[in-house]
């Protein structure tokens, strides 16, 4: 039987669920910009925010311990969480920024959370000055 996950009159996206599948996590543009929640599959009206100031990705980790959060200021934070007996949620930690001129389209992070691979997006004509590379040959030439 399928059923709606979010019944609400905002943006919902950037759905994750937790490795137990018993929490998801997901950005919810209802307060006027984007921001991450948690919440139990159980009760999803029942969310808690853990975005500090705006989100534009999330991942959970492999062994569910951190939610993996980059915000819209382009920081990627490590936000350490319990889901059993009760959902408690630790203080973010930056992991790093992000370069101005690189933002991820999407990401994925490595088994280990020491890793992340990123889909860089596209770039406009005239965003990197052209490069030529004279009098190449091939090795052996």
């Amino acid at each position: 039987r399928a059923e709606r996950l979010f019944a609400t009159g905002a943006q919902e996206g950037v759905v994750r669920f937790s490795p137990a599948g018993a929490f998801v996590v997901y950005l919810s543009d209802d307060s006027g910009s984007n921001e991450a929640y948690v919440s139990p599959l159980a009760n999803r009206a029942q969310r808690t925010r853990i975005s500090p100031q705006g989100a534009s990705g999330v991942r959970w980790s492999r062994d569910g311990r951190e939610i993996f959060l980059l915000t819209a200021a382009g920081q990627m934070l490590s936000i350490p969480i319990a889901t059993a007996p009760e959902l408690k949620i630790g203080a973010p930690q930056q992991l790093f920024s992000l370069p101005e001129a690189k933002p991820w389209g999407s990401f994925d992070v490595d088994p280990t959370g020491k890793r992340f691979l990123a889909v860089l997006r596209e770039r406009s004509g005239g965003a990197e000055p052209a490069t030529a590379v004279l009098h190449w040959a091939p090795p052996g030439e």
